[in-house]
């Protein structure tokens, strides 16, 4: 792996009481960041993992899986998909789409997708349509992913 590849993980859970998860990531000692991770209350079962790799051509790649997740519907009955989004830290730029996450019948799900962002709040909301331009839904997932090169 090139010494300019940084492998960030994040690991979302809430238990009964909620609690916050710390890591640096291995092999990030440059740029190394401790985040909290968080759900919303009504999601508690949930549990979700972000990858984020700083790829070769500079972008933040994301990979997303996630566990336990109610079905949209059950959180919003005007709702019939989660929209996963990226929104710059640094800049008042609206929120990327960043693509639809799909779950299967054992209510787990994975997505991947790139952005060009390197200081963001990756988030989760649940939207009546994989495509709206911005998020109309409540923050069900989220975290702030720092790249350091």
């Amino acid at each position: 792996m090139s010494s300019k590849r940084h492998i960030l993980t994040y690991w979302v859970t809430n238990g009964l009481a909620g609690f916050t998860l710390l890591i640096a990531a291995p092999g990030c000692s440059k740029g190394s960041k401790e985040i909290n991770l968080s759900t919303a209350q009504g999601v508690p079962a949930a549990t979700a993992k972000v990858k984020a790799n700083q790829g070769d051509s500079g972008n933040t790649e994301v990979e997303l899986n996630v566990t336990r997740l109610a079905p949209p519907q059950k959180i919003d009955p005007k709702t019939n998909t989660f929209v996963v989004w990226a929104e710059p830290l640094d800049a008042s730029i609206p929120p990327q789409n960043m693509g639809a996450l799909t779950l299967d019948e054992n209510l787990s799900g994975q997505m991947r997708s790139s952005t060009s962002h390197q200081k963001f709040r990756l988030f989760v909301t649940a939207e009546p349509a994989a495509t709206v331009p911005k998020p109309t839904g409540s923050r069900l997932l989220w975290t702030d992913i720092v790249m350091t090169g």
